[in-house]
């Protein structure tokens, strides 16, 4: 009987230790996933068309509150417009930056839903990451929704691609996006530095 009550003190005490990690382990980290420069701007502009329209209408006072609200967001909306419409194709955005980070320049034409033809031209500039590089999510020419690969240690390349889309003769700027050479892969991955 004395036998039987060591081994199962000793079973559940094993199955304990078993089952509660050690106190210091180290908890594996997530890396921080970031947006694409183009989502960002896509998100301050739906900001400002919303805020031109709250000031638009405060400034517009009681009467003419209707009014004030439709010329705020105009107002907002003529700043992003463009970049609202070429949003629609983020596919098309990154593959054309891509491009550019890895031949230095590149010109990629599209037409939208619409029927407008657009012109991206954009020009890689190498770029030295004083701060952590993080994962970027993005889509990619398939329209699946991507994590560029992590990097397994300092990017040896890393370029700057700025980016204007023309339309009907109108053109916006998109948001310089972050490429880096990833070993890995062997290609030009889009990425983002943390923040100062």
């Amino acid at each position: 009987m004395h036998l039987i009550r060591t081994t199962a003190y000793g079973l559940l005490t094993a199955s304990l230790c078993l089952a509660v990690p050690a106190h210091g382990a180290p908890k594996e980290r997530k890396p921080k996933i970031e947006k694409s420069e183009v989502d960002k701007a896509v998100g301050k502009c739906v900001g400002a068309v919303l805020v031109g329209g709250l000031l638009g209408g405060l400034l517009g006072g009681k009467r003419n509150r209707g009014a004030g609200i439709v010329a705020g967001a105009a107002a907002g909306g003529v700043v992003c417009a463009i970049l609202m419409q070429t949003a629609k194709r983020k596919d098309r955005i990154i593959a054309a930056q891509r491009q550019a980070a890895i031949r230095g320049s590149y010109t990629a034409n599209y037409m939208d839903d619409e029927g407008q033809t657009h012109i991206l031209r954009a020009q890689a500039v190498d770029y030295q990451p004083t701060r952590q590089i993080h994962q970027v999510r993005y889509v990619n020419e398939g329209g699946a929704s991507v994590v560029s690969p992590s990097l397994s240690g300092p990017p040896r390349l890393c370029r700057k691609v700025p980016m204007t889309d023309t339309v009907q003769g109108n053109s916006a700027s998109i948001p310089d996006q972050l490429f880096c050479f990833n070993e890995a892969t062997n290609t030009m991955e889009p990425y983002s530095e943390a923040n100062a």
